[in-house]
């Protein structure tokens, strides 16, 4: 079995810096290192303890996500390697070549938010009265 070559989230983040700041994603180099945000929306990785629209949010780290998948022969090198929030991880998963690259570059906070919503019932079933309520 083939070992796994993991860079550290820093060599990633440093690797990807410039470009990140070329493609408009960031403002600056000192952006992308300052934090742990997401490559593709720009925000920190946060998660929901629970089901419960009341519960606290927490804050975890981004993942590494391949950008062409290993079982299509994407390579375990750095240049093959984004750091993404677990939101963004998932809704990049059937994507590849060209499909990727055009997700990865139009992706923004909004996005990723409606993809939260669409995730959470309970977050659904909480404001459904306000989308269902008559004038």
């Amino acid at each position: 079995m083939r070992r796994r070559k993991w860079f550290h989230k820093r060599k990633v983040r440093e690797y990807w810096a410039e470009r990140l700041v070329k493609l408009g994603k960031f403002d600056s180099i000192f952006e992308v290192m300052e934090a742990d945000y997401c490559f593709a929306c720009g925000l920190t990785a946060t998660v929901k303890n629970g089901d419960d629209f009341n519960t606290k949010f927490k804050t975890y780290g981004t993942e590494k996500a391949h950008i062409k998948a290993i079982v299509e022969g994407g390579p375990d090198e750095i240049e093959n390697i984004h750091c993404l929030c677990s939101t963004c991880h998932t809704d990049s998963e059937y994507l590849s070549g060209d499909q990727y690259w055009i997700w990865f570059k139009s992706r923004t906070f909004w996005d990723r938010m409606y993809s939260v919503f669409l995730k959470h019932d309970s977050l659904y079933k909480h404001l459904q009265p306000i989308f269902n309520r008559e004038e």
